[in-house]
């Protein structure tokens, strides 16, 4: 009889090790959205072998971007059909799929491939520059939940900011970008500095209320900035349920203009009194003129108030 029963066992354990293993080694279906003219157009270069290491782990389609925006038709496309989607592009074209993917209840996994001139959210998270390198970090890496940003109605992944330099992020032609890389930003940039513009602006935290002229204003869910502004205070978490908000005030005169770079250059931002530094998870902006956003550097129009609300944990991204 207890041979019987051995024997009952040694066929459950058996049945149970072999649902364990098909479990494990069912593939994934895994659809890449890849924007070939971002940065300086290498995914052209390595999509084919992108394509092929996630072959391994799972059935593997591509799609081109063909548009502005064609980005979020296809997660919302594809999105409740397959179990990881991977980016490869620039900031933007994070954004766009992330737009796409946020209506999902149960969203696919994201993986993303970072082949754009600043790159911002990637150096965040270290995620490589090299596609190879960044798809075998997805290929065996973990997911992790990030927190998104909604602006009035629009999603962002990791900035939305007004101001000096945040026009450069949007007003650098793409064949600019694919030329000369970051230097296309800087170039931008340097425009705006010799017309330096303020906003009176009233913006309303969790905590405080601040009402000043800003020369610069950003809420983000980053350690990098337009590449310009490192952050580098140890409660930046990107899971938190927190934006990280910064607000330089327009400097009265070159000495606290130089002041206000200096803070730049060393990232000694909450020592100085023309940077304003705090956390919080939602900002209300009011201004009583018109002021341009970028998003994840892409032009917005804003409007006289502006809503920005920390979606806690809305992604899982593997790395």
């Amino acid at each position: 009889m207890s041979g019987v029963s051995n024997k009952v066992l040694m066929q459950q354990k058996s049945k149970q090790s072999s649902i364990k293993a098909k479990a494990y080694t069912t593939k994934q279906k895994i659809l890449i959205i890849a924007n070939t003219i971002s940065g300086k157009q290498q995914m052209k270069k390595y999509l084919h072998s992108v394509q092929q290491l996630f072959a391994k782990k799972g059935e593997t389609e591509v799609k081109i971007t063909q548009s502005k925006g064609h980005a979020t038709e296809l997660a919302k496309a594809y999105g409740d059909d397959v179990d990881m989607i991977v980016c490869c592009g620039g900031d933007g074209t994070l954004s766009e799929v992330i737009t796409g993917l946020m209506p999902f209840d149960n969203k696919p996994e994201l993986g993303y491939i970072p082949t754009g001139t600043t790159n911002d959210f990637a150096k965040s998270i270290n995620i490589s520059k090299n596609p190879e390198l960044a798809a075998n970090m997805i290929i065996d890496g973990v997911s992790r939940h990030y927190d998104v940003g909604l602006f009035n109605n629009k999603y962002f992944i990791y900035v939305a900011s007004f101001g000096i330099f945040s026009r450069s992020s949007y007003a650098a032609t793409q064949q600019m970008k694919n030329t000369l890389g970051r230097l296309a930003y800087v170039l931008e940039g340097a425009k705006e500095v010799f017309s330096l513009k303020s906003y009176h602006l009233k913006i309303t935290t969790d905590n405080e209320v601040l009402e000043d002229d800003y020369l610069f204003g950003a809420i983000s869910n980053s350690t990098s900035i337009g590449g310009v502004i490192k952050l580098k205070d140890p409660n930046i978490l990107f899971d938190d349920g927190l934006f990280e908000v910064v607000l330089i005030k327009y400097p009265k005169n070159i000495l606290e203009f130089g002041q206000i770079l200096h803070a730049l250059q060393t990232g000694q931002y909450q020592q100085s009194d023309l940077i304003t530094f705090v956390h919080t998870k939602k900002a209300i902006i009011e201004s009583n003129e018109e002021m341009p956003w970028s998003l994840d550097g892409e032009f917005d129009p804003g409007a006289p108030v502006v809503e920005v609300t920390n979606v806690h944990r809305a992604i899982k991204v593997v790395h």
